[in-house]
């Protein structure tokens, strides 16, 4: 079962880039091209790719101040555009991933306790919702999601983590997983 994840996860990072890239348009293998500035120069901020756009979400900018800024990329025209804000607290170091045409995104910090909430976003509304808290706060932790379903792992609260928490957002709810099968980790 462990394999089969790591293989579907390896599988998604790579569909995930291709169409961060644009696939459809890469040139010749060897060769980079340059694509325009994101406006923001994000550090410790989050990306997700929900249908053909990316998204870069909050973060700390070039001055050090925090952000809740969103940035949507369209490959297509080679576009940044700014959404609507982030609408929960200001952090670092959180989680997104995509399901459907929804992208989620929370948890992460600065400090202990670390954040819990979690964030539902529509791209097609360009909305915010907070859905149920994540039972168990983090930074620095590993997401991904498997057809319709989320999963958020691993992390430092106040020690290194090796848990595994299910999101199904049908049921707006977590369910605990079998733990990571190797030693604690974050990042």
């Amino acid at each position: 079962m462990k394999n089969r994840i790591q293989v579907i996860a390896q599988q998604i990072a790579l569909r995930l880039i291709f169409l961060w890239l644009g696939a459809t348009n890469l040139p010749a293998q060897g060769t980079w091209v340059r694509k325009a500035d994101l406006p923001l120069v994000p550090y410790r901020a989050e990306a997700m790719a929900v249908g053909s756009y990316g998204y870069l979400i909050a973060g700390v900018n070039r001055a050090g101040n925090w952000v809740t800024e969103v940035w949507q990329y369209n490959p297509a025209s080679d576009q940044w555009l700014q959404k609507n804000n982030f609408q929960g607290d200001m952090r670092v170091d959180g989680v997104a991933f995509a399901i459907g045409n929804k992208g989620y995104y929370g948890l992460g910090g600065a400090a202990a306790p670390y954040k819990r909430d979690f964030w539902e976003y529509d791209p097609a509304a360009d909305r915010w919702t907070q859905k149920r808290d994540c039972p168990v706060g983090r930074r620095a932790a590993t997401a991904f999601a498997i057809g319709s379903k989320g999963y958020i792992g691993l992390g430092d609260t106040s020690g290194l983590l090796n848990d595994c928490w299910e999101y199904d957002p049908a049921a707006d709810r977590w369910t605990a997983r079998a733990a990571f099968g190797g030693a604690a980790r974050r990042n």
